[in-house]
C-alpha cells in the first residue's frame, strides 16, 4: 500500500493533499466566527476537519490513514458517478444514516432508480434497502408502511425529502394553479400522509426522531427582510409549498411532544440539483449535514424548529 500516514495521538486531524500528515497548524482550523474560517466550519463541521479525497478504481482499495490513540473521523463523504447530483443528496443523507448504525429504507417511486441506487450503498457494506412509495398515492404509502413493519417492530428515524418545483421561476401572477396543486401533492400532502402513515411504527420507537426537508424559500421572515439572500426570491408555488411544510412541521412536533418524538424541519441551503439545474451554490454534502444532524438528535434533542447548519432560522 501506498501512502499510509499514521497519526499519532490525533483528536481530530486535517487530511488533505495540501496536509497529507494531519500535521496540526496547517490544516485550517476553523469555527464560527467570521469570513472564509466561518465558511468552513459551516460547510465541514467546527474544529479540526478530516476531509481527504482520493480516486479508488471499481474492486480497489485504499487506504487514506490511520490513527493511534484517541481519535474520531467526524466526516466521510461518498460520492457516486455518473448520477444526478440530487439523487447523490438522497444517498448521501442515507449513507450517512446507514453508516452510523441505522437499516435504512431508501424510498423512491422509480423501480430502477431506487434499485440502483440501494444496490450502490449495499456494495459499499451499509444496510439500505429500495422502498417502493409514491408519497402522492394513500395505497404506495400503506404498502410501504405494511413493508417496514413487516421487517420490524419500529421506526427510529423518518426523512421527509420528497420534493418537486413546476416552472418555479415564472412570477406569480404567471404560475398555473394545476401547477401548483401538483407541488402542494408532493410537498405538502406527501409529508402529512407518509408521517401519518408510520406513525405507529414512529410511536413504537424510544425516541423517534422526523425531518421535514424545507427551505430557506418557506421562511416569510427571510422573504421580508431586505438583507437576506432571500429577499429576491418569489416563487408562488414552491416557496408557499415550504411554508405549509413549516407549518406541517410543527403541528406535528406539538402533538408528539409528549411522546418523545422530535419533529423539525431542515433548511439544506441553494444546493446545486437537477431541481435548480444545478445552479445553486451548495455542495450536496453541504446540504446533507443539517439533514443528517436533525436525523440523529438525541432524547434531550430540540422539537418544532427551523434549521440550517447555523442554527434556528426565522419562520
Amino acid at each position: 500500500m501506498e501512502s499510509v500516514f499514521v497519526l499519532t495521538n490525533a483528536k481530530s486531524r486535517s487530511i488533505s493533499p495540501e496536509n497529507p500528515t494531519g500535521e496540526k497548524g496547517r490544516g485550517g482550523k476553523a469555527d464560527l466566527s467570521t469570513g472564509s474560517a466561518r465558511d468552513a466550519a459551516r460547510d465541514l463541521g467546527v474544529g479540526w476537519k478530516v476531509n481527504p479525497y482520493v480516486n479508488v478504481a471499481p474492486g480497489s482499495t485504499y487506504t487514506l490513514a490511520q490513527f493511534k490513540g484517541e481519535g474520531i473521523v467526524n466526516h466521510i463523504w461518498m460520492t457516486l458517478g455518473g448520477t444526478a447530483e440530487y439523487r447523490s443528496a438522497i444517498l448521501r443523507i442515507y449513507w450517512r444514516l446507514a453508516a452510523a448504525g441505522f437499516k435504512v429504507w431508501l424510498g423512491a417511486r422509480n423501480a430502477e432508480r431506487g434499485m440502483a441506487a440501494a444496490q450502490a450503498l449495499n456494495a459499499e457494506g451499509l444496510d439500505v434497502h429500495w422502498l417502493e412509495i409514491d408519497v402522492t398515492q394513500d395505497e404506495s404509502v400503506a404498502a410501504a408502511v405494511k413493508a417496514v413493519g413487516a421487517a420490524g417492530p419500529s421506526l427510529d428515524v423518518l426523512v421527509n425529502n420528497a420534493g418537486i418545483a413546476i416552472r418555479y421561476d415564472l412570477p406569480p401572477s404567471q404560475q398555473r394553479v394545476a401547477d401548483i396543486q401538483a407541488t402542494y401533492d408532493v410537498n405538502v400532502f406527501g409529508p402529512i400522509r407518509v408521517t401519518q402513515g408510520f406513525l405507529p411504527l414512529l410511536l413504537a420507537a424510544p425516541a423517534a426522531c422526523i425531518v421535514m426537508v424545507s427551505s430557506y424559500s418557506g421562511s416569510i421572515g427571510r422573504a421580508l427582510d431586505p438583507t437576506s439572500a432571500s429577499y429576491p426570491v418569489n416563487m408562488l408555488g414552491y416557496g408557499s409549498s415550504k411554508t405549509a411544510l413549516n407549518g406541517i412541521t410543527v403541528a406535528f412536533a406539538k402533538e408528539l411532544a409528549r411522546q418523545g418524538v422530535r419533529v423539525n424541519a431542515a433548511a439544506p441551503g441553494y444546493t446545486a440539483t437537477d431541481l435548480n439545474g444545478h445552479r445553486g451554490r451548495r455542495t450536496v454534502q453541504q446540504a446533507a449535514e443539517i439533514i443528517v444532524r436533525l436525523a440523529t438528535l438525541d432524547a434531550g434533542g430540540p422539537t418544532a424548529g427551523y434549521f440550517d447548519d447555523d442554527g434556528p432560522i426565522p419562520w
